[in-house]
């Protein structure tokens, strides 16, 4: 019921932004067409008339967003395309401005100005409101994934370069460099031909039925496995319509009754839309593993159990995207899932010093890749403590596996220098905290702390053992007491570890 209550909330958000749409376009035609009366700018009065087509335009946006809400029996599975086809429409649009713009500036004949300070008046409140008003329904654009408002805001922000350019050849009318109003309307319509031409694309890709991008797609991979009762997915795939996601899955449960896959299918869809903004329908079909698989996993399961801690098999894994994993045929997809199994086993123990590194790494990549998969490879790793000061090695051993970040000893790269993993890895880094993972990709940081002493007293546990008090009782129930600590950690990671977001890298 909350789903369906959200839908109809952005679907009522949208059709608002729309007629706001309305509003600003007949606003900018009237006030170009009387200033372009006033001040006997002809130019001015073609960019009013031309702002007529683009209330048009809006129009056809808020018609489109009302008919992709309706429902019919010839339509079941909804008219969302129709919000990509009025996106592909408005590209058209677009590109129609954009050779308006060419024909008036580069083949027009200069018109004299009898009003200067009207146009300029008109002119300014036109790139105001343009340049203001696109960028805000942008904005909601993204935040309502809605490709129609996306496109309309585009058109506005074309308006706004239109208007650039009816401002310069003003001036350089009246102070006679017409040239410099050719020059910079060639610059402007670059930008608008490139603005209708990303809509096009999109749009096309959503009416023929394109896959869900890379993102969608791992994230899915990610929440899916995530449930120890999924042997394999045998196939996933989605598409897009409108502003929403539509997912397929074909799965193999674990599973002893029909009841209970149906029960887990129907929490993996719970997950996925829980997890995933816009995504409308989940189709999974399932099967049960045939007991060879169970089998299989049961004696993978058995063998990975023996002598480990429970906490250790049952901790939180990370997954992220290594593309060098991809290219080299590693792994198909590129996709890897790092268990705190494989972290203990590489540093031949589990302690609170390996275990806060990998909460860490857990807690401090899912804040800065909150979206989408951590991307191995492409992330720079800083730590405040040099290499042999406090366990920094052990904890940058850690962290190097997760991330790919090494220091001057790493992977080079291939030949043409792609997949560099060499100085990603930093030792006494001039940070006010304990870890700074920072993306390549965006210069977005996360600060990270660890602080298990809210918690647990390691050094504590370890002299009762080690130190001159130490007992024959002390020394025998010591792993049982070290073990349960650092499974409080795992347990209360949220307690032990701060996490500070930073600004992008300037």
């Amino acid at each position: 019921m909350e789903s369906i209550k959200q839908h109809e909330l952005n679907h009522q958000e949208k059709k608002k932004i729309s007629l706001y749409s309305i509003g600003v376009n007949l606003t900018l035609a009237l006030i170009k067409i009387f200033g372009g009366l006033i001040s006997g700018s002809a130019v001015l009065l073609a960019d009013g008339i031309h702002s007529l087509s683009d209330l048009a335009a809006s129009l056809s946006v808020y018609v489109g967003i009302v008919i992709s809400n309706k429902k019919y029996e010839l339509f079941p599975q909804g008219l969302y395309k129709v919000e990509n086809l009025v996106a592909l429409v408005s590209s058209f649009a677009i590109f129609f401005a954009g050779y308006e713009i060419a024909k008036d500036v580069l083949f027009g004949e200069p018109t004299p100005m009898d009003n200067l300070p009207v146009a300029l008046i008109v002119l300014g409140l036109t790139v105001a409101i343009t340049w203001g008003y696109s960028r805000w329904e942008k904005q909601k654009a993204i935040e309502l994934n809605s490709p129609s408002l996306l496109a309309d805001a585009e058109h506005v922000k074309a308006d706004f370069y239109t208007a650039l350019v009816v401002l310069v050849g003003v001036f350089a009318q009246y102070f006679g460099y017409p040239l410099i109003e050719k020059l910079a309307v060639v610059i402007v319509i670059y930008f608008i031909f490139h603005s209708g031409f990303e809509i096009l694309k999109e749009a096309i890709k959503v009416l023929l039925d394109a896959s869900l991008d890379h993102e969608s797609i791992d994230k899915i991979r990610q929440i899916v496995t995530q449930t120890p009762q999924v042997v394999s997915i045998n196939a996933l795939s989605g598409r897009n319509a409108g502003s929403y996601k539509f997912v397929q899955l074909d799965l193999t449960l674990q599973s002893d009754s029909l009841r209970e896959a149906h029960e887990l299918a129907h929490e993996i869809e719970k997950k996925i839309k829980a997890q995933m903004p816009f995504v409308e329908r989940v189709v999974i079909h399932y099967e049960p593993a045939t007991p060879q698989e169970s089998d299989e996993k049961r004696l993978y399961t058995d063998k990975r159990d023996e002598g480990y801690r429970e906490y250790i098999l049952q901790a939180p894994s990370i997954t992220v995207y290594d593309d060098l994993a991809r290219f080299l045929g590693t792994k198909a997809d590129g996709v890897i899932t790092v268990e705190y199994l494989e972290i203990v086993k590489m540093a031949g123990h589990s302690c609170a010093t390996v275990a806060g590194a990998y909460l860490c790494a857990l807690k401090g990549l899912q804040a800065l890749y909150p979206d989408t998969l951590p991307k191995r490879g492409e992330i720079r790793v800083e730590l405040a403590r040099k290499p042999r000061e406090e366990n920094a090695g052990v904890v940058a051993s850690v962290l190097s596996e997760i991330t790919g970040a090494t220091d001057d000893l790493g992977f080079g790269g291939i030949p043409t220098g792609e997949y560099n993993r060499r100085d990603l890895l930093h030792f006494g880094a001039p940070i006010d905290h304990d870890i700074l993972f920072t993306r390549l990709d965006t210069g977005e940081g996360v600060g990270v702390d660890f602080r298990p002493g809210r918690l647990v007293e390691p050094m504590k546990i370890l002299l009762s053992a080690i130190g001159p008090d130490a007992t024959p009782e002390s020394r025998a129930s010591f792993p049982d007491r070290f073990q349960e600590m650092v499974e409080t950690l795992f347990a209360h990671a949220d307690e032990v570890i701060d996490l500070h977001p930073l600004p992008k890298a300037s």
